[in-house]
């Protein structure tokens, strides 16, 4: 397994992100969360272990940001740096619509620089079997909306037509400190903490 040390700064090392970039290092033992704009520094987290839920923090532009895999869904979560809660919820603009989380935090990020280049590599890990089920990896600058859309809500959505996911989503209302998240390892737990 790889690991990533943050350094002072926000910074990493940039032996480990070539050694992940030329190894293509995307295997059973993990998956790879990229986040990157014009804006430094450039994130790459490795996370180990899709068996269980995983879940990733990365500060940058004054946000932290933490990633969940939960029942075959990407579940993203900004938290300012004061604490008060941004935006948390299924990554898909066309889930809730009226609400676009996601649109809203990242045209945060972008600020002025709303021609910035963002890269993610998400995958998305089916829950029972513990396969990987889908791997995207998209561009995206102003226009990241339709392009988040094309890719994943037909996905998502189907995801939730189950009563089970339905429920999962709902009861999931509060937030988690990074202590609490690196003591979850099964998406169980994650849920369970999150419901206290």
């Amino acid at each position: 397994m790889l690991s990533l040390e943050w350094n002072e700064g926000n910074e990493i090392s940039l032996t480990v992100r070539e050694a992940l970039a030329s190894s293509g290092y995307l295997g059973k033992e993990g998956f790879l969360f990229e986040f990157s704009t014009d804006i430094p520094p450039t994130f790459v987290l490795m996370l180990s272990n899709p068996t269980a839920t995983e879940i990733a923090s990365v500060k940058t532009g004054g946000f932290r940001f933490y990633l969940a895999d939960i029942d075959d869904l990407i579940w993203l979560s900004a938290v300012s740096e004061n604490g008060e809660m941004e935006m948390d919820g299924p990554f898909s603009p066309g889930l809730y619509p009226e609400q676009k989380w996601p649109v809203k935090v990242l045209k945060q990020l972008l600020g002025k620089t709303l021609d910035s280049e963002f890269i993610f590599t998400m995958v998305l890990i089916d829950s029972k079997s513990s396969y990987i089920k889908a791997v995207r990896e998209f561009k995206m600058n102003r226009h990241f909306e339709r392009a988040l859309s094309a890719l994943y809500y037909e996905k998502i959505r189907q995801s939730f037509d189950s009563e089970a996911n339905d429920a999962t989503i709902l009861k999931i209302t509060s937030f988690l400190s990074p202590s609490q998240i690196a003591t979850c390892a099964t998406a169980e737990c994650y849920i369970a903490a999150r419901r206290q």
